[in-house]
């Protein structure tokens, strides 16, 4: 070694390992220093590369490791954009009682299967997950509409405190939206008050209110809705739908003798002994002119975004009633205690309720849907539905 080193030039044998203290420019000539500066310059250039890709197979090693802030949220943002996916996906859990993962609470007796296996537990688990996210995205969509859409002065209303129901025993409050799934939930609040639902020589409304929950003051409700152990929500419905289910089990309903008059008011007769039996067009031009006269709409029938001061009321749960089997599950399942008692939706439709819609809707006028639209245009803003499918069925 020490021969071969001595035979070369000194600054080209420092090169090759010795001691930098022997490198002087007194030694080499022109051409030997050249040669030395490339190969110096290989050697930094080598050094830089192996060091790069290094921190690039670390830096993807990591991000498939750990994951980003926030991508829950933004897969959920994803997921809500694909509305098909979306249903497709919540139909798994419509026929089971959510898992509480959170509390650890194990799988409810009522679900119509046992649930065993590690695997299934986690897409519970999965599931409550994604509602969770569901809850939340929805809560601040609304939020958003009613700061930037909502007229200023409905908002300055006070809270509508008489249509709430407040159980002090489960700390649960409700406020009751007509004909989206309130009979189901009227018999409920019964039930959990101890009280038998099925003998009843009145409607569940008025038993409930005489025998349970009489209607709370405004400050008594302000007061439980401020309290963070109480629980409340409402369930909102595809506007349009609500009243076409309004006018089918009110007004063709003959045997609901209480709405004989507004009937005949809205096939414009004069009430005799017959039976007044009004068209859906008629029926609509009721609930434009009565909104237009600023008279208060029938609670079947009125704007439900007012009705429960949806803008004034930060509520814990916003259910939407397409989705209501599993989202009602979950609410169930976040109320301690709730999850004894059996919730059955008591008047679910078997029957084609697209095909009735379009039925229904395709006879109006242009100008009627546009009247009716503007009585319920906070209703569909503030639960993310479209009015503009309504325009494809009028001629």
């Amino acid at each position: 070694m020490e021969e071969r080193v001595t035979s070369l030039p000194a600054c080209v044998a420092d090169s090759n390992g010795v001691s930098a203290s022997h490198l002087t420019t007194d030694f080499c000539d022109d051409a030997t220093m050249k040669k030395l500066t490339r190969s110096l310059t290989r050697t930094v250039i080598a050094a830089v590369l192996f060091f790069g890709i290094l921190t690039v197979v670390e830096i993807h090693w990591t991000a498939t490791i750990v994951p980003c802030a926030g991508c829950a949220q933004q897969s959920s943002e994803f997921s809500d954009a694909q509305s098909a996916s979306h249903q497709t996906f919540f139909q798994r859990a419509s026929s089971y009682r959510i898992v509480d993962a959170a509390r650890n609470v194990g799988i409810n007796k009522t679900t119509e299967r046992n649930i065993t296996t590690a695997h299934e537990i986690y897409q519970y688990g999965e599931i409550e997950d994604e509602l969770t996210l569901r809850f939340k995205e929805r809560k601040r969509m609304m939020h958003k509409v009613c700061a930037d859409e909502i007229n200023s002065t409905a908002k300055l209303k006070p809270v509508n405190h008489w249509e709430f129901l407040i159980n002090h025993k489960f700390k649960l409050m409700w406020c009751s939206i007509f004909k989206s799934a309130s009979s189901s939930w009227f018999d409920y609040f019964l039930t959990i008050a101890g009280k038998d639902p099925h003998v009843k020589k009145n409607s569940d409304v008025e038993l409930a209110r005489k025998t349970a929950y009489p209607r709370p003051s405004l400050d008594e409700l302000l007061f439980y809705l401020n309290d963070p152990s109480y629980t409340s929500f409402v369930i909102i419905r595809e506007p349009f739908e609500r009243i076409l289910s309004s006018y089918q089990d009110k007004i063709t309903n003959h045997k609901l003798k209480f709405y004989q008059n507004a009937r005949c008011r809205m096939a414009k007769e004069r009430r005799h002994s017959r039976k007044c039996y009004p068209s859906f067009p008629q029926f609509v031009d009721f609930i434009v002119q009565e909104h237009a006269e600023g008279k208060r709409l029938d609670e079947h029938w009125m704007p439900y975004t007012h009705f429960c001061s949806l803008c004034q009321v930060n509520y814990t749960y916003v259910l939407k009633f397409e989705y209501l089997q599993e989202e009602q599950n979950y609410l169930v399942n976040h109320v301690p205690g709730l999850e004894k008692f059996e919730l059955l939706h008591e008047h679910a439709s078997r029957r084609d309720y697209s095909s009735l819609v379009r039925e229904h809707y395709s006879q109006l006028t242009r100008e009627q849907l546009d009247s009716l639209v503007n009585v319920y245009r906070d209703d569909f803003l503030i639960s993310g539905h479209s009015w503009l499918k309504y325009y494809d069925f009028i001629q």
